[in-house]
Protein backbone atom coordinates (compact mmCIF):
# COMPACT_ATOMS: atom_id res chain seq x y z
CA UNK A 1 0.00 0.00 0.00
CA UNK A 2 2.01 3.04 -0.90
CA UNK A 3 1.34 7.09 0.17
CA UNK A 4 1.12 8.21 -3.61
CA UNK A 5 -2.57 6.75 -3.61
CA UNK A 6 -3.80 9.77 -1.95
CA UNK A 7 -2.33 13.10 -2.78
CA UNK A 8 -3.51 16.44 -2.78
CA UNK A 9 -3.74 17.44 -6.29
CA UNK A 10 -0.97 20.46 -5.87
CA UNK A 11 1.32 17.25 -5.26
CA UNK A 12 2.58 18.52 -2.11
CA UNK A 13 2.23 15.44 0.25
CA UNK A 14 2.20 17.65 3.15
CA UNK A 15 -1.20 18.71 2.50
CA UNK A 16 -4.49 16.77 4.00
CA UNK A 17 -6.39 14.88 1.89
CA UNK A 18 -9.34 14.59 4.66
CA UNK A 19 -11.73 11.52 4.33
CA UNK A 20 -15.16 11.47 5.43
CA UNK A 21 -17.87 8.35 6.95
CA UNK A 22 -18.40 7.59 3.00
CA UNK A 23 -15.99 4.97 2.06
CA UNK A 24 -17.22 5.56 -1.75
CA UNK A 25 -16.56 9.45 -1.51
CA UNK A 26 -13.27 8.28 -0.12
CA UNK A 27 -12.38 5.94 -2.72
CA UNK A 28 -13.22 8.52 -5.07
CA UNK A 29 -10.43 11.03 -4.03
CA UNK A 30 -7.65 7.91 -4.49
CA UNK A 31 -5.61 7.51 -7.64
CA UNK A 32 -4.85 3.74 -8.43
CA UNK A 33 -3.47 4.37 -11.30
CA UNK A 34 -0.29 5.99 -10.04
CA UNK A 35 2.97 4.12 -11.44
CA UNK A 36 3.64 2.73 -8.37
CA UNK A 37 0.35 1.05 -7.61
CA UNK A 38 0.12 -0.18 -11.25
CA UNK A 39 2.83 -2.47 -10.83
CA UNK A 40 1.14 -4.22 -7.71
CA UNK A 41 -1.89 -4.25 -9.23
CA UNK A 42 -0.84 -5.87 -12.43
CA UNK A 43 0.87 -8.07 -10.98
CA UNK A 44 -2.16 -9.07 -8.67
CA UNK A 45 -4.00 -9.59 -11.93
CA UNK A 46 -1.83 -11.49 -13.49
CA UNK A 47 -1.27 -14.24 -10.62
CA UNK A 48 -4.89 -14.08 -10.45
CA UNK A 49 -5.22 -15.44 -13.87
CA UNK A 50 -2.05 -17.21 -14.39
CA UNK A 51 -1.38 -19.11 -11.37
CA UNK A 52 -0.68 -22.97 -10.47
CA UNK A 53 -4.34 -22.78 -9.19
CA UNK A 54 -6.16 -19.44 -10.15
CA UNK A 55 -8.75 -20.20 -7.34
CA UNK A 56 -6.32 -20.63 -4.22
CA UNK A 57 -4.34 -17.82 -5.12
CA UNK A 58 -4.15 -15.11 -1.93
CA UNK A 59 -3.00 -11.58 -2.36
CA UNK A 60 -1.63 -9.28 0.43
CA UNK A 61 -0.62 -6.22 0.99
CA UNK A 62 1.57 -4.02 3.68
CA UNK A 63 1.54 -0.54 4.65
CA UNK A 64 4.77 1.14 4.65
CA UNK A 65 3.96 4.41 5.45
CA UNK A 66 0.83 6.43 5.99
CA UNK A 67 0.25 9.19 4.33
CA UNK A 68 2.98 11.78 5.15
CA UNK A 69 0.44 14.57 6.74
CA UNK A 70 -0.67 11.89 9.21
CA UNK A 71 2.34 11.43 10.94
CA UNK A 72 4.45 12.96 13.63
CA UNK A 73 7.97 12.98 14.61
CA UNK A 74 9.79 10.46 17.03
CA UNK A 75 12.90 12.73 18.19
CA UNK A 76 14.77 10.31 15.80
CA UNK A 77 17.13 11.86 12.93
CA UNK A 78 17.26 9.12 9.93
CA UNK A 79 21.52 8.41 9.23
CA UNK A 80 21.15 4.99 7.58
CA UNK A 81 23.94 2.67 5.84
CA UNK A 82 22.30 2.89 3.31
CA UNK A 83 22.34 6.85 3.31
CA UNK A 84 25.14 7.38 5.24
CA UNK A 85 25.55 11.26 4.88
CA UNK A 86 21.71 11.96 5.35
CA UNK A 87 20.91 13.10 8.77
CA UNK A 88 17.19 14.77 9.19
CA UNK A 89 14.81 15.07 11.97
CA UNK A 90 12.03 12.40 10.81
CA UNK A 91 9.51 12.23 8.96
CA UNK A 92 10.85 14.04 6.34
CA UNK A 93 10.17 13.73 2.28
CA UNK A 94 13.46 13.13 0.61
CA UNK A 95 12.49 15.05 -2.97
CA UNK A 96 10.69 18.73 -1.14
CA UNK A 97 7.49 18.29 -0.68
CA UNK A 98 7.39 14.60 -2.36
CA UNK A 99 9.10 11.95 -2.47
CA UNK A 100 10.02 9.31 -0.17
CA UNK A 101 8.28 9.63 3.25
CA UNK A 102 11.11 8.51 5.08
CA UNK A 103 10.28 7.82 9.33
CA UNK A 104 8.08 9.17 11.81
CA UNK A 105 5.28 8.16 13.93
CA UNK A 106 1.54 7.92 13.35
CA UNK A 107 -0.37 10.82 15.13
CA UNK A 108 -2.13 9.40 18.26
CA UNK A 109 -5.04 11.69 18.45
CA UNK A 110 -8.48 10.55 17.82
CA UNK A 111 -9.03 12.24 14.70
CA UNK A 112 -5.69 11.40 12.97
CA UNK A 113 -6.52 8.06 14.18
CA UNK A 114 -10.04 8.05 12.53
CA UNK A 115 -8.24 9.35 9.35
CA UNK A 116 -5.91 6.32 9.38
CA UNK A 117 -8.45 4.02 9.38
CA UNK A 118 -10.52 5.27 6.64
CA UNK A 119 -7.30 5.17 4.98
CA UNK A 120 -7.16 1.63 5.01
CA UNK A 121 -10.68 0.77 4.58
CA UNK A 122 -10.94 3.30 1.29
CA UNK A 123 -7.28 1.35 0.17
CA UNK A 124 -8.52 -2.13 0.25
CA UNK A 125 -11.99 -1.60 -0.66
CA UNK A 126 -10.94 0.80 -3.98
CA UNK A 127 -7.66 -1.33 -4.67
CA UNK A 128 -10.27 -4.34 -5.20
CA UNK A 129 -13.01 -2.26 -7.43
CA UNK A 130 -9.53 -1.07 -9.43
CA UNK A 131 -8.21 -4.18 -10.09
CA UNK A 132 -10.85 -6.82 -9.57
CA UNK A 133 -8.78 -9.02 -6.98
CA UNK A 134 -9.62 -8.45 -3.49
CA UNK A 135 -6.83 -8.51 -0.69
CA UNK A 136 -7.13 -11.40 1.46
CA UNK A 137 -5.01 -10.10 4.88
CA UNK A 138 -2.88 -7.29 5.11
CA UNK A 139 -0.47 -5.90 7.65
CA UNK A 140 -1.05 -1.92 8.84
CA UNK A 141 2.82 -1.41 8.63
CA UNK A 142 5.62 -2.74 7.30
CA UNK A 143 8.51 -3.33 10.36
CA UNK A 144 6.79 -1.89 12.92
CA UNK A 145 10.11 -0.87 15.07
CA UNK A 146 12.74 -0.43 12.03
CA UNK A 147 13.05 3.30 10.82
CA UNK A 148 13.67 2.59 7.21
CA UNK A 149 15.64 5.15 5.36
CA UNK A 150 12.48 4.99 2.35
CA UNK A 151 8.72 4.74 2.82
CA UNK A 152 8.28 4.22 6.73
CA UNK A 153 6.76 4.92 9.96
CA UNK A 154 7.52 3.15 13.45
CA UNK A 155 5.36 2.89 16.16
CA UNK A 156 8.32 2.36 19.06
CA UNK A 157 8.62 5.86 20.18
CA UNK A 158 6.46 8.33 21.33
CA UNK A 159 5.92 11.78 21.14
CA UNK A 160 8.21 12.57 24.13
CA UNK A 161 11.04 10.47 21.98
CA UNK A 162 11.42 7.60 24.66
CA UNK A 163 11.10 4.20 23.37
CA UNK A 164 9.06 1.46 24.50
CA UNK A 165 5.11 3.10 23.54
CA UNK A 166 4.30 0.27 22.16
CA UNK A 167 0.39 0.42 22.57
CA UNK A 168 0.55 3.02 19.82
CA UNK A 169 0.24 -0.09 17.35
CA UNK A 170 -2.85 -1.16 19.31
CA UNK A 171 -4.90 2.03 19.09
CA UNK A 172 -3.84 2.21 15.50
CA UNK A 173 -4.95 -1.39 15.33
CA UNK A 174 -8.36 -0.59 17.29
CA UNK A 175 -9.02 2.57 14.97
CA UNK A 176 -8.78 -0.01 11.48
CA UNK A 177 -10.75 -2.69 13.23
CA UNK A 178 -13.91 -0.66 13.77
CA UNK A 179 -13.67 0.89 10.20
CA UNK A 180 -13.37 -2.59 8.38
CA UNK A 181 -15.94 -3.69 11.03
CA UNK A 182 -18.78 -0.56 9.90
CA UNK A 183 -18.14 -1.37 6.53
CA UNK A 184 -18.28 -4.86 6.64
CA UNK A 185 -14.74 -5.51 4.82
CA UNK A 186 -13.59 -9.11 5.29
CA UNK A 187 -9.69 -8.77 4.85
CA UNK A 188 -8.10 -10.34 7.75
CA UNK A 189 -5.11 -8.40 9.33
CA UNK A 190 -1.53 -9.32 9.87
CA UNK A 191 0.54 -8.05 12.66
CA UNK A 192 2.61 -7.07 14.56
CA UNK A 193 5.06 -7.46 11.44
CA UNK A 194 8.83 -6.71 13.54
CA UNK A 195 11.56 -6.36 10.90
CA UNK A 196 12.67 -9.62 11.89
CA UNK A 197 13.44 -11.95 15.07
CA UNK A 198 16.70 -11.16 15.64
CA UNK A 199 19.98 -12.89 14.47
CA UNK A 200 20.65 -15.09 18.08
CA UNK A 201 19.55 -15.97 21.83
CA UNK A 202 22.74 -12.62 23.01
CA UNK A 203 20.66 -10.19 20.53
CA UNK A 204 16.63 -11.21 20.45
CA UNK A 205 16.25 -7.03 20.22
CA UNK A 206 13.37 -8.19 16.91
CA UNK A 207 11.83 -11.34 19.00
CA UNK A 208 11.36 -8.92 21.90
CA UNK A 209 10.05 -6.15 20.14
CA UNK A 210 6.98 -8.72 18.10
CA UNK A 211 6.13 -9.64 21.94
CA UNK A 212 5.93 -6.46 23.26
CA UNK A 213 3.45 -5.21 20.34
CA UNK A 214 1.48 -8.71 21.41
CA UNK A 215 1.40 -7.68 24.56
CA UNK A 216 0.50 -4.66 23.84
CA UNK A 217 -2.40 -5.47 22.04
CA UNK A 218 -3.66 -7.66 24.48
CA UNK A 219 -3.68 -5.30 27.46
CA UNK A 220 -5.70 -2.75 24.84
CA UNK A 221 -9.04 -1.98 26.80
CA UNK A 222 -11.00 -4.30 24.48
CA UNK A 223 -9.55 -7.06 25.63
CA UNK A 224 -10.92 -8.34 22.48
CA UNK A 225 -8.37 -6.98 19.94
CA UNK A 226 -5.98 -9.91 19.85
CA UNK A 227 -8.39 -11.50 17.80
CA UNK A 228 -8.42 -9.25 15.34
CA UNK A 229 -4.83 -10.40 14.48
CA UNK A 230 -5.76 -13.45 12.53
CA UNK A 231 -2.21 -13.89 11.73
CA UNK A 232 1.24 -12.87 14.06
CA UNK A 233 3.82 -12.04 10.99
CA UNK A 234 7.25 -11.03 11.16
CA UNK A 235 10.32 -11.25 8.12
CA UNK A 236 12.09 -14.08 8.22
CA UNK A 237 15.79 -12.68 7.60
CA UNK A 238 17.74 -15.40 9.56
CA UNK A 239 21.15 -16.90 8.57
CA UNK A 240 20.64 -20.69 8.35
CA UNK A 241 22.79 -21.11 11.73
CA UNK A 242 21.78 -22.88 14.79
CA UNK A 243 21.21 -19.59 16.71
CA UNK A 244 19.18 -18.68 13.72
CA UNK A 245 16.69 -22.05 14.28
CA UNK A 246 16.56 -21.33 17.98
CA UNK A 247 15.16 -17.98 17.42
CA UNK A 248 12.25 -19.41 15.25
CA UNK A 249 11.92 -22.13 17.69
CA UNK A 250 11.58 -19.20 20.23
CA UNK A 251 9.39 -17.29 18.70
CA UNK A 252 6.45 -20.40 19.00
CA UNK A 253 7.66 -22.18 22.30
CA UNK A 254 9.31 -18.86 24.30
CA UNK A 255 12.51 -18.59 25.42
CA UNK A 256 12.44 -20.94 28.54
CA UNK A 257 11.88 -23.76 26.42
CA UNK A 258 14.84 -23.16 23.95
CA UNK A 259 18.25 -23.45 25.35
CA UNK A 260 20.35 -20.39 24.34
CA UNK A 261 22.41 -17.79 26.14
CA UNK A 262 19.15 -15.25 26.53
CA UNK A 263 19.28 -11.97 28.38
CA UNK A 264 17.32 -11.15 31.21
CA UNK A 265 15.49 -8.98 29.99
CA UNK A 266 14.39 -10.89 26.85
CA UNK A 267 11.77 -13.34 28.56
CA UNK A 268 9.09 -14.69 25.64
CA UNK A 269 6.60 -16.24 26.37
CA UNK A 270 5.68 -17.92 22.78
CA UNK A 271 3.25 -17.19 20.30
CA UNK A 272 1.95 -21.43 20.13
CA UNK A 273 -0.67 -21.05 22.83
CA UNK A 274 -2.66 -18.00 21.20
CA UNK A 275 -3.40 -20.65 18.13
CA UNK A 276 -3.12 -18.07 15.61
CA UNK A 277 -0.88 -18.56 12.01
CA UNK A 278 2.66 -17.85 11.83
CA UNK A 279 3.59 -16.10 8.12
CA UNK A 280 7.36 -15.34 7.03
CA UNK A 281 5.81 -12.64 5.26
CA UNK A 282 9.52 -11.30 3.85
CA UNK A 283 12.65 -13.67 3.69
CA UNK A 284 15.79 -13.38 1.50
CA UNK A 285 19.06 -13.35 1.57
CA UNK A 286 20.97 -16.10 -0.77
CA UNK A 287 23.73 -15.96 -3.30
CA UNK A 288 22.49 -17.38 -6.98
CA UNK A 289 25.60 -20.44 -6.92
CA UNK A 290 24.48 -23.83 -4.95
CA UNK A 291 27.02 -23.66 -2.42
CA UNK A 292 29.13 -20.17 -1.48
CA UNK A 293 32.93 -21.26 -0.39
CA UNK A 294 33.64 -20.97 3.16
CA UNK A 295 34.34 -17.84 4.15
CA UNK A 296 32.25 -16.00 1.31
CA UNK A 297 30.03 -13.31 2.11
CA UNK A 298 26.14 -14.52 1.96
CA UNK A 299 25.05 -18.53 1.57
CA UNK A 300 24.15 -20.40 -1.73
CA UNK A 301 21.15 -21.29 -2.93
CA UNK A 302 20.94 -24.66 -1.29
CA UNK A 303 20.47 -22.41 2.17
CA UNK A 304 16.49 -20.76 0.48
CA UNK A 305 15.41 -24.11 1.39
CA UNK A 306 17.02 -25.14 4.49
CA UNK A 307 16.03 -21.68 6.02
CA UNK A 308 12.37 -22.89 4.44
CA UNK A 309 12.80 -25.89 6.54
CA UNK A 310 13.66 -23.88 9.62
CA UNK A 311 10.57 -21.81 9.39
CA UNK A 312 8.24 -24.06 8.41
CA UNK A 313 9.18 -26.96 11.29
CA UNK A 314 10.79 -24.91 14.23
CA UNK A 315 7.98 -21.52 14.16
CA UNK A 316 4.99 -23.70 12.85
CA UNK A 317 4.75 -21.18 9.69
CA UNK A 318 1.89 -21.76 7.28
CA UNK A 319 3.52 -19.17 4.74
CA UNK A 320 7.21 -18.16 3.42
CA UNK A 321 7.45 -15.52 1.29
CA UNK A 322 10.50 -14.70 -0.69
CA UNK A 323 11.08 -10.66 -0.68
CA UNK A 324 11.43 -10.52 -4.82
CA UNK A 325 10.04 -13.41 -7.30
CA UNK A 326 12.09 -11.49 -10.12
CA UNK A 327 13.55 -8.25 -10.73
CA UNK A 328 14.77 -5.91 -13.23
CA UNK A 329 18.09 -7.61 -13.13
CA UNK A 330 19.43 -10.53 -15.24
CA UNK A 331 20.87 -12.34 -12.78
CA UNK A 332 19.41 -13.80 -9.26
CA UNK A 333 20.79 -10.99 -6.38
CA UNK A 334 20.39 -11.69 -2.89
CA UNK A 335 16.76 -10.70 -3.11
CA UNK A 336 15.59 -11.92 -6.19
CA UNK A 337 14.77 -15.66 -6.48
CA UNK A 338 14.66 -15.04 -10.70
CA UNK A 339 17.06 -13.19 -12.88
CA UNK A 340 15.25 -11.73 -16.20
CA UNK A 341 18.34 -14.15 -17.80
CA UNK A 342 15.99 -17.39 -16.68
CA UNK A 343 12.95 -15.97 -16.64
CA UNK A 344 12.42 -18.48 -19.97
CA UNK A 345 13.70 -21.38 -17.93
CA UNK A 346 12.93 -20.67 -14.71
CA UNK A 347 15.30 -23.75 -12.74
CA UNK A 348 18.32 -22.42 -14.45
CA UNK A 349 18.04 -20.28 -11.37
CA UNK A 350 19.79 -22.26 -8.71
CA UNK A 351 17.65 -20.22 -6.24
CA UNK A 352 14.24 -20.97 -7.91
CA UNK A 353 15.18 -24.49 -7.81
CA UNK A 354 15.49 -24.51 -4.30
CA UNK A 355 12.41 -22.71 -4.00
CA UNK A 356 10.29 -24.98 -5.88
CA UNK A 357 11.29 -28.19 -3.97
CA UNK A 358 8.38 -26.77 -1.02
CA UNK A 359 6.39 -24.30 -3.40
CA UNK A 360 5.59 -26.98 -6.57
CA UNK A 361 3.90 -29.34 -4.14
CA UNK A 362 3.08 -27.81 -0.69
CA UNK A 363 -0.06 -26.07 -1.69
CA UNK A 364 -2.50 -23.74 0.14
CA UNK A 365 -4.64 -26.29 2.67
CA UNK A 366 -1.46 -28.70 3.18
CA UNK A 367 -1.20 -29.52 6.88
CA UNK A 368 2.66 -30.34 8.19
CA UNK A 369 2.75 -33.94 9.60
CA UNK A 370 4.94 -35.06 12.03
CA UNK A 371 8.08 -36.62 10.72
CA UNK A 372 11.10 -37.36 12.25
CA UNK A 373 14.59 -39.51 11.84
CA UNK A 374 14.71 -42.70 15.11
CA UNK A 375 15.96 -40.04 16.67
CA UNK A 376 12.90 -38.35 16.70
CA UNK A 377 13.68 -35.50 15.82
CA UNK A 378 13.46 -33.70 12.32
CA UNK A 379 17.25 -33.22 11.80
CA UNK A 380 20.34 -35.66 11.78
CA UNK A 381 23.89 -34.97 11.83
CA UNK A 382 24.32 -32.00 13.45
CA UNK A 383 25.17 -30.61 17.10
CA UNK A 384 22.27 -30.68 18.00
CA UNK A 385 17.90 -30.59 16.61
CA UNK A 386 18.32 -26.80 16.01
CA UNK A 387 21.74 -27.50 14.07
CA UNK A 388 20.37 -27.69 10.64
CA UNK A 389 23.12 -26.01 8.82
CA UNK A 390 25.05 -29.31 9.08
CA UNK A 391 22.72 -32.02 8.89
CA UNK A 392 19.93 -34.07 6.95
CA UNK A 393 16.49 -32.25 7.26
CA UNK A 394 13.38 -33.27 6.60
CA UNK A 395 9.36 -32.38 6.68
CA UNK A 396 6.43 -33.66 5.52
CA UNK A 397 2.72 -31.95 4.32
CA UNK A 398 -0.27 -33.91 3.89
CA UNK A 399 -3.17 -32.33 1.71
CA UNK A 400 -6.78 -33.44 2.31
CA UNK A 401 -8.79 -32.29 -0.25
CA UNK A 402 -5.74 -33.14 -3.19
CA UNK A 403 -5.30 -36.07 -1.65
CA UNK A 404 -1.92 -36.28 -1.49
CA UNK A 405 1.58 -36.15 0.56
CA UNK A 406 4.47 -34.17 -0.06
CA UNK A 407 8.05 -34.79 1.87
CA UNK A 408 11.03 -32.41 1.79
CA UNK A 409 14.80 -33.27 2.56
CA UNK A 410 17.44 -30.91 2.83
CA UNK A 411 20.78 -32.21 3.12
CA UNK A 412 23.14 -30.46 4.23
CA UNK A 413 25.97 -32.57 4.61
CA UNK A 414 28.72 -33.40 2.64
CA UNK A 415 27.89 -37.09 2.29
CA UNK A 416 25.51 -38.99 0.27
CA UNK A 417 23.06 -40.43 2.76
CA UNK A 418 20.85 -43.67 2.89
CA UNK A 419 17.47 -43.57 3.89
CA UNK A 420 14.88 -45.87 4.86
CA UNK A 421 11.41 -44.63 4.85
CA UNK A 422 8.75 -45.59 6.91
CA UNK A 423 5.07 -43.81 6.50
CA UNK A 424 2.13 -43.18 9.10
CA UNK A 425 -0.79 -45.38 9.24
CA UNK A 426 -3.29 -43.54 7.04
CA UNK A 427 -0.77 -42.41 4.22
CA UNK A 428 -0.96 -45.43 2.20
CA UNK A 429 0.65 -44.74 -1.48
CA UNK A 430 1.48 -47.15 -4.33
CA UNK A 431 4.50 -44.52 -5.42
CA UNK A 432 6.33 -41.36 -4.89
CA UNK A 433 7.59 -38.94 -7.36
CA UNK A 434 11.33 -38.03 -7.03
CA UNK A 435 12.51 -34.57 -7.73
CA UNK A 436 16.14 -33.87 -7.12
CA UNK A 437 18.66 -30.62 -7.30
CA UNK A 438 22.21 -30.78 -6.61
CA UNK A 439 25.09 -28.57 -7.95
CA UNK A 440 24.61 -30.03 -11.36
CA UNK A 441 20.89 -30.74 -11.18
CA UNK A 442 17.69 -28.28 -10.84
CA UNK A 443 14.64 -30.11 -9.86
CA UNK A 444 14.98 -33.12 -11.98
CA UNK A 445 12.99 -35.81 -12.18
CA UNK A 446 13.71 -39.40 -10.91
CA UNK A 447 12.16 -42.62 -11.29
CA UNK A 448 9.13 -43.16 -9.16
CA UNK A 449 10.41 -45.02 -6.06
CA UNK A 450 7.68 -47.76 -5.15
CA UNK A 451 6.59 -47.91 -2.07
CA UNK A 452 5.49 -51.39 -0.32
CA UNK A 453 3.35 -51.68 2.99
CA UNK A 454 4.32 -47.80 3.50
CA UNK A 455 8.01 -48.41 3.33
CA UNK A 456 10.33 -47.70 0.75
CA UNK A 457 14.11 -46.31 0.86
CA UNK A 458 16.35 -43.60 -1.44
CA UNK A 459 20.06 -42.45 -1.31
CA UNK A 460 19.54 -38.94 -0.66
CA UNK A 461 22.90 -36.92 -1.97
CA UNK A 462 25.43 -34.77 -0.32
CA UNK A 463 24.51 -30.89 -0.70
CA UNK A 464 21.09 -31.30 -2.21
CA UNK A 465 17.44 -30.99 -1.73
CA UNK A 466 15.02 -34.57 -2.68
CA UNK A 467 11.13 -33.84 -2.84
CA UNK A 468 8.88 -36.75 -2.75
CA UNK A 469 5.79 -36.42 -4.01
CA UNK A 470 2.35 -39.02 -4.27
CA UNK A 471 -1.27 -39.70 -4.38
CA UNK A 472 -3.13 -41.03 -1.26
CA UNK A 473 -4.95 -44.01 -1.83
CA UNK A 474 -6.56 -44.44 1.80
CA UNK A 475 -7.06 -41.47 3.97
CA UNK A 476 -7.59 -41.05 7.73
CA UNK A 477 -10.06 -38.40 9.03
CA UNK A 478 -8.13 -36.60 11.08
CA UNK A 479 -4.04 -36.45 11.97
CA UNK A 480 -1.92 -34.92 14.66
CA UNK A 481 -0.31 -31.60 12.66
Amino acid sequence: MNKEVLVDSSGDMTVPVLLGEDIRANVDKMHFDNAQTRVYGDMAVWLAKNALEPERVRITGSVWSPPHWMKGPTGMSQHHVARPNVSHATPWLSRGTWGDSIGGRLLQDPENLEQFARYIAAWIKGFEAHYGVPIYAASIQNEVSFENPFDSVTYVKGSDGKRGQWWQYASALAAVRGELQRHRIGTKIMGPHAAHVGKRPRQPSGLWDQFQYIAAVKAHEDPTLIDFIWAYNSNGYLDPSEDGVKMWAAYLHGTRKVPGDWPSWAQVPGVAQDAKSVWVSEAGGAQRDWRVPPGAAGYGAISVAQKMHNALVHANASAYVYWQMSDAEDQESSHALLGKAHLAEPVRSKKYAAFKHFSRYVRPGAVRVDAHFTDGRSSTGGRSGYDTEHALNLSAYVHDEDGTVTLVFVNMRHINTPVSLQLARGLEVDRLAMYVSTERSSFEAQKPLAVLAGTTSLQIPAHSIVTLHGALSAREESRAP
